[in-house]
């Protein structure tokens, strides 16, 4: 099991970072398509887990797999992914692309928070929560968990359906037995 997810993880892992780059310059032509654009790619590659488990259940374990050991698989191959993930976002910002990209999620938040028709007390209070947490973001400790946690729970759903669609179930595991 720990090969499949090796190599299904390594393959998510290239899809983030070959079309992950890609995605990125183009996005920053397109800056209204950035989330559908860093959805796609998450999705695209996290499909890797969906072929990893039938991987798995057809070549390896003749057809059979339970629920708990396509889950297990699953979660080996988002964990892989999500090193990727992470990487491929800590090189691309350290580089340029993301410090900008953050300045303008920034100010953008900024002026959501400004338009919002609150008071002027929690308009301010809440600059200085996105102000907190910007500067908290500028530690690449904090960068990278904020980054695995944008990929991992989406990995971990795949993951549960995947496990969930791909399982043997018992009657059809003792019928062939």
């Amino acid at each position: 099991m720990l090969r499949t997810a090796t190599i299904f993880g390594l393959l998510a892992g290239s899809i983030f970072v070959v079309i992950g780059q890609l995605a990125f310059s183009w996005g920053e032509h397109h800056p209204d398509w950035g989330e559908v654009i860093g959805y796609s790619v998450m999705l695209a590659a996290l499909s890797m887990i969906y072929f990893g488990v039938r991987n798995q259940r057809d070549k390896k374990q003749e057809g059979k797999i339970t629920f708990g050991q396509g889950l297990q698989l699953g979660l080996m191959i988002t964990l892989i992914a999500s090193v990727f993930y992470v990487a491929g976002w800590m090189v691309y910002y350290n580089n340029g692309g993301g410090t900008e990209m953050m300045e303008a999620y920034w100010q953008s938040q900024v002026e959501l928070i400004e338009q919002s028709g609150k008071s002027e007390t929690e308009i301010a209070a809440q600059i200085q929560r996105l102000e907190e947490m910007r500067e908290s973001y500028s530690n690449p400790w904090v960068m990278a968990g904020f980054t695995f946690l944008e990929i991992f729970p989406i990995g971990l759903l795949i993951s549960v359906l995947a496990a969930f669609l791909l399982r043997t179930p018992s009657d059809k595991t003792e019928a062939a037995e």
